[in-house]
């Protein structure tokens, strides 16, 4: 059997293909390396707990779906930037914890859309959220998140306002207004 030159191993038409697939998985690994944003994880805190957050891919996923989500009465807020940059860092865990379950209970099961790009990108958010959640439990569960009367009133607040709305303007309200929260989670909650 004849050997490679390079590499002294069998020259066979399967090793051939296996170092095909190996320089393939190379070129990939430093593309995705070079490209950086996306695929890395950026630490937030919130409060006293820290999270790895892929801000740039739950900010991209919106914006692939945001030109088809109806905007509803402009009057009517459920998140507003204002109030959110008035929580106590100490009390952004527990928020963002409280508003992660608000939007995989309440928001993502009731939202639909005849755009598939909206419902793979409005899938693709649950499961990040989902994803955001479970640290925050457990930052909650270490005793790490603060939960005060600041966040139990904006959380009511947003809850009661959701629920005099129609459901399904309720939903896409919540829906576009995910970039309100994206901005807010994109901005220091550490003490």
């Amino acid at each position: 059997m004849k050997l490679c030159k390079f590499c002294k191993v069998p020259d066979s038409p399967v090793w051939k293909t296996m170092r095909t697939v190996s320089a393939l998985c190379c070129l990939l690994a430093a593309t995705l390396f070079m490209c950086g944003g996306s695929v890395t994880a950026k630490q937030v805190h919130f409060g006293k707990c820290a999270l790895n957050l892929h801000l740039r891919n739950l900010r991209e996923h919106f914006n692939e779906m945001d030109s088809f989500i109806p905007q509803g009465d402009s009057s009517i807020a459920l998140l507003d930037g204002d109030a959110l940059n008035d929580i106590k860092p100490a009390e952004s865990c527990c928020f963002l914890r409280q508003v992660m379950v608000f939007y995989l209970r309440s928001v993502f099961g009731h939202y639909t859309s005849k755009h598939p790009i909206v419902r793979r990108r409005c899938s693709s958010l649950a499961n990040s959220f989902s994803s955001i959640e479970k640290p925050l439990t457990e930052c909650h569960r270490r005793m790490m998140c603060h939960c005060g009367e600041e966040t139990r009133l904006k959380m009511k607040e947003l809850q009661s306002t959701y629920d005099k709305l129609d459901a399904r303007a309720a939903a896409e309200k919540a829906i576009g207004e995910i970039q309100i929260l994206l901005s807010w989670m994109e901005k220091p909650h550490d003490y």
